[in-house]
């Protein structure tokens, strides 16, 4: 496109005061008996590439998501919708955390505010509720979040040339933890680092209901995993982690059995109790392409075991505010399983 561009500019001998290009949609204000010759040009560039065109109507324009408009000689912006537009958002009654809520009308607040012209905020903004209402949202909650909102970046518009300590402004971080109801929350109040939020990510969404139209992998084929080993004439088990195929670990755990220096604690097991290991039913219990997230993940799977064969130094590196939530869940999988 920059290429298109230079070679039209340098051609049209047209003043265009206003030009803006998103990928391939292109928005620019040229005088009306120029409209054809220009449209042409850009055509003409590549018979492989046609343009469409659409004009202004009523001095307002359609333009990704702001309608563009000039009133009095000056260019106004507001929201656009397209008519397909179906006003569904993050229902208020769906399992997520009252953060995610809150921020789907901090966002369409900010999207109002910042790509709308002052005179169209009201109008804007009795849409948003409108919207928000069907969508299950309290009125209560939509006027304390939208006042809030609108308070803070007042207050940010006041103070946006404070800096700290001269050095600039500091930013902020996000810590990332899976949403479980009644315990994602105290992470709120164990953790304290500074200059860090705390961010609730759902674990159900759209992508582990709607699968794409690939073949199912292999489960040996899988990558950055953590599996579990059984032994078939026990109840004991053996946890790791790789990032490599699995079927390539796995051949690495049989390879060691032919070693004379073997220190591997399933081919150990194997020796000393003359067991046979359940290779094939190997289990996959998570998968996580980030290395410091799957070896949490993998002392978390060790700890979870009842009869372990992994090394007590497997998880020396676990924090300790792991310890109480695996302790809860294991109460918790006992009570279940009794009653």
């Amino acid at each position: 496109m920059e290429d298109l561009e230079t070679k039209i500019f340098s051609t049209i001998n047209v003043d265009i005061p206003i030009y803006q290009r998103y990928v391939d949609d292109i928005l620019l204000a040229i005088p009306k008996k120029d409209i054809e010759r220009v449209f042409d040009t850009f055509n003409s560039y590549n018979e492989r590439i046609n343009f469409t065109l659409e004009c202004s109507i009523d001095g307002w324009i359609n333009f990704l998501d702001v309608k563009v408009g000039v009133e009095n000689g000056r260019v106004l912006f507001d929201i656009y919708k397209k008519p397909t537009n179906s006003g569904r958002y993050l229902n208020f009654f769906s399992n997520h955390p009252m953060y995610h809520k809150k921020g789907v009308i901090i966002s369409l607040i900010d999207r109002i505010i910042f790509l709308s012209h002052p005179k169209f905020h009201t109008k804007n903004i009795i849409e948003l509720i409108r919207i928000l209402i069907i969508n299950g949202y309290p009125l209560e909650f939509l006027f304390s979040s939208i006042n809030n909102r609108i308070n803070s970046l007042k207050f940010c518009n006041i103070n946006r040339n404070i800096v700290n300590n001269g050095t600039g402004r500091v930013k902020n971080n996000f810590f990332v933890v899976p949403c479980h109801k009644n315990i994602s929350e105290k992470f709120r109040s164990i953790i304290n680092i500074p200059n860090t939020n705390i961010a609730y990510k759902p674990i159900n969404n759209l992508g582990g209901i709607i699968k794409t139209g690939k073949d199912k992998l292999n489960k040996f084929d899988n990558t950055n995993v953590v599996y579990r080993i059984n032994c078939r004439d026990c109840d004991m088990t053996y946890v790791g982690q790789t990032k490599r195929r699995l079927r390539t670990r796995l051949k690495e755990h049989r390879d060691d059995l032919k070693k004379s220096n073997n220190n591997s604690v399933v081919s150990k097991h194997q020796l000393n109790c003359k067991h046979d290991i359940d290779w094939d039913n190997t289990a996959i219990l998570d998968s996580e392409p980030v290395y410091f997230k799957r070896t949490i993940s993998e002392m978390i799977h060790i700890k979870n075991q009842i009869n372990c064969l992994n090394l007590q130094s497997d998880t020396e590196k676990l924090p300790q505010l792991y310890f109480s939530i695996i302790t809860n869940t294991h109460q918790d999988s006992n009570t279940n399983s009794q009653s």
